[in-house]
């Protein structure tokens, strides 16, 4: 299954920690995983799960893309050149500034088709609507990222049937990120969109300790207390787990509408 995460503010709206949070859920269930990002550069990638001094076991991200298209790369090598986060889920990131978004692009379209994990999730970190449109046309299904901020929601009204267009028929699965009911009601942040119906649509509750992790590196470990139930965190859980569930159910139904397979 490969998984774009977008949204239509991509300012402090925590696209990047529902993306890696999402990816974490998925490879806890056994899952091999890659995720990665559509910018060709990605510092929160590198602070958010502590890659800072990381050295790769072989070459920069930029020469691959160069091993890519002359056929060189073998398939059992495509991972050297992922960095590993837990025993089933890898990240494909860059933080140096040789890596093109030509060179980005490329790597959308290559991972999508042709890495060996069984999930992909795309960390769709840009409201370009070129590079959404790119990611979402290599994914199986689209998970919505938005926040309470009635500003920003209003904007992406004014932008909506856009974001539809691209979405088109994949499943759609929609994340109210940092929810707070004091903050409002779904039904509140649904009509500022101008959509009635929330009936499918999902939270990941607001905690101050997902600040911390990212802003200390920790998300790992983070994620590692919210599945032993830690107190403070423990109202985290619950919710990862109906975003899988949703987010698996969407692709058989997929399945059966088109009556294949899939990934």
């Amino acid at each position: 299954m490969r998984i774009s995460v977008i949204s239509p503010h991509v300012n402090n709206n925590g696209n990047t920690t529902l993306a890696m949070l999402i990816a974490l859920e998925i490879s806890n269930n056994g899952r091999n995983t890659c995720i990665t990002h559509v910018k060709p550069l990605s510092n929160s990638f590198y602070e958010y799960l502590n890659f800072v001094g990381y050295q790769d076991k072989t070459s920069t991200p930029s020469q691959i893309v160069k091993i890519i298209k002359e056929g060189e790369l073998l398939d059992d090598d495509v991972t050297d050149y992922c960095k590993r986060i837990n025993n089933n889920l890898e990240a494909f990131t860059n933080d140096t500034t040789n890596f093109s978004q030509g060179d980005m692009d490329f790597m959308i379209d290559y991972i999508a088709r042709s890495f060996p994990h069984e999930h992909i999730v795309f960390d769709v970190d840009d409201n370009d609507l070129e590079q959404v449109r790119r990611a979402v046309d290599n994914s199986d299904v689209v998970v919505l990222n938005i926040t309470q901020s009635i500003s920003e929601l209003k904007q992406f009204h004014k932008n909506k049937d856009k974001y539809i267009d691209i979405i088109e028929s994949r499943p759609l699965v929609v994340v109210v990120n940092k929810y707070n009911s004091v903050k409002g009601t779904l039904k509140e942040t649904a009509n500022w969109i101008g959509v009635k119906r929330t009936n499918n649509w999902l939270v990941l509750r607001d905690n101050p300790w997902i600040a911390w992790a990212t802003n200390h590196g920790q998300l790992l470990q983070l994620y590692k207390k919210i599945k032993t139930r830690d107190a403070r965190v423990i109202e985290l859980n619950p919710d990862l787990e109906k975003i899988y569930k949703n987010l698996v159910r969407a692709k058989v139904a997929k399945d059966r509408r088109f009556g294949g397979r899939g990934r």
